[in-house]
């Protein structure tokens, strides 16, 4: 039967793989962090409106502030608010109500 010794050099080896896994893990922990969403004034007044919408699962609420006017552009804001607007149409209320909660969040940070 063969026996396998441990010496210092093999432990070494082990916290050496383990710390190394540990600091890869952390860089792609924050590399896929969210990032914060900047809303103008009138994006911050709608994102509100549609977290009440969210939570009253209003499908009707919905319509109406689709009716408000085109949220299309290309900044951050209007982004997320077709990307709640998105989620609330698939019936994923509660999906959108946490990005219009943390949007929100995101302007007094």
């Amino acid at each position: 039967m063969i026996r396998f010794r441990r010496t210092a050099g093999s432990a070494h080896g082990i916290v050496v793989a383990v710390m190394s896994v540990l600091v890869a893990g952390a860089i792609v922990l924050w590399w896929l962090r969210p990032t914060e969403v900047t809303l103008g004034d009138h994006q911050y007044d709608v994102v509100t409106a549609l977290y009440r919408v969210c939570n009253q699962r209003s499908a009707d609420g919905l319509r109406a502030i689709e009716e408000m006017g085109p949220f299309d552009g290309s900044d951050e804001g209007a982004q997320a608010i077709h990307q709640i607007i998105t989620l609330g149409r698939a019936g994923q209320w509660q999906d959108a109500a946490i990005l219009c909660r943390q949007a929100m969040e995101d302007q007094v940070r």
